[in-house]
């Protein structure tokens, strides 16, 4: 494997990278490659591992690599090797409000739409020596990440028959024969949902619930203490005992410490707009309503929902730093969540904190019990991935860790 340029890769980086492959996994990608957009003088670099992964028919030639570098470098998405600092592979598309796939994609830069809703990726390369390593699968991941926090609602592309299995384990799904005669070759058309997790108008449906989010006040403390006693009673009842149960989980000293940092958060509504009916909640469980129980008259205006944790930063959770069994998604600041429940008195408050989170750092991690299939199935519903496993300090259970 020979590049022609200076800037790429010669026979004996591929010896030195080859050797390697075999040692790595996918926690090494996260710490082996820088994940970002391409820059403008990498073109070249680009266009040349271009012609290497791909047949001549196939390839797109230098001029439009070239062009689309220049026009939409913020859809170029590269891997850089952090040792060579060289480009190990890319992926690249063109943001368009166009549904299907042509050909006109590769060749007519001028198609992007900026606020394009669906994106028309036009390459997937990953350099020979960094295949079956997990390369191709991180950058489609960081890819849709980046693309649903944008607002995109898919991700389009043609591929072989023989590519289909592969495309279909990384989340595609196969819409049968593309419109497509690029190269001479029959294409499937496939399609990766972006915003599948949440259908049209139901992030616009948890917003409009009736709630609101506020830090917590030392006052608030008995409704917070009373809210965690119902969580752990619920957790108990749907075969999650030991996550909190065991030792009364959280403390009393803790919450008051949250309180007093500023990192305790609760979801309140006005009592005026208490009138929607009592669900079983998908964290704490069916509760009774204790508006009559507190005595404050300046509190009687509104009514506590739920509580969470909630603090952002970089490495701001120490627990974090260990992930087993996986890798986290990317590094940088994040938003963590912890000690999130709700009384049961009334419907979709867990999603409606957790978003509020999200929506205040676009990069949030949370764990749970592996027992925890409730709250299991709801990082899942809202489009979180399950990263790996860490450890916390007030038990030896394992924590299944999420990134969104």
């Amino acid at each position: 494997l020979v590049i022609r340029s200076g800037d790429g890769y010669n026979q004996k980086d591929e010896k030195r990278i080859s050797r390697k492959r075999a040692v790595m996994n996918r926690e090494e990608i996260r710490r082996r490659f820088t994940f970002r957009t391409i820059r403008l003088e990498e073109a070249q670099q680009a266009a040349e591992i271009e012609q290497i992964c791909f047949p001549p028919n196939e390839a797109c030639p230098p001029d439009m690599i070239f062009a689309r570098v220049a026009m939409v470098p913020d859809l170029f998405l590269v891997a850089e090797d952090r040792e060579t600092g060289k480009i190990a592979g890319f992926l690249n598309g063109i943001a368009t409000d166009e549904a299907k796939f042509r050909d006109e994609f590769f060749s007519d830069s001028g198609l992007y739409q900026q606020d394009g809703k669906n994106v028309m990726l036009c390459g997937l390369d990953v350099l020979p020596p960094y295949r079956r390593q997990g390369l191709a699968r991180a950058l489609v991941e960081e890819y849709s990440r980046t693309e649903r926090q944008k607002g995109r609602q898919r991700l389009v592309l043609t591929c072989l028959d023989e590519k289909v299995p592969m495309y279909e384990k990384m989340g595609f799904r196969d819409l049968g024969e593309a419109n497509s005669t690029w190269g001479g070759e029959k294409w499937h058309e496939m399609d990766l949902p972006l915003q599948e997790h949440v259908p049209e108008g139901a992030h616009d449906r948890i917003q409009e619930l009736p709630y609101r989010i506020r830090k917590a006040r030392p006052e608030d403390l008995e409704q917070i203490m009373e809210i965690y006693a119902y969580a752990r009673a619920f957790m108990a009842s749907h075969g999650n005992p030991n996550q909190w149960g065991p030792n009364q989980w959280p403390p009393r000293e803790l919450i008051e410490e949250d309180i007093r940092c500023g990192d305790s958060y609760v979801c309140v509504r006005s009592r005026d707009a208490a009138d929607c009916a009592c669900e079983s909640n998908p964290l704490a469980g069916t509760a009774s309503d204790r508006a009559g129980e507190n005595e404050n008259p300046a509190a009687t205006s509104e009514e506590i929902l739920g509580v969470f944790y909630f603090v952002f930063g970089e490495d701001i959770e120490p627990t974090y730093r260990l992930i087993e069994d996986g890798a986290w998604i990317r590094d940088g600041a994040y938003g963590v969540v912890h000690r999130i429940a709700s009384g049961g008195n009334a419907r979709g408050v867990g999603r409606f904190c957790i978003d509020w989170a999200y929506r205040q750092c676009h990069h949030l991690r949370i764990d749970t019990h592996t027992d925890n299939k409730v709250m299991q199935n709801l990082l899942g519903k809202m489009g979180f991935t399950h990263c790996g496993t860490i450890f916390v300090h007030e038990d030896n259970d394992p924590r299944l860790a999420y990134e969104k």
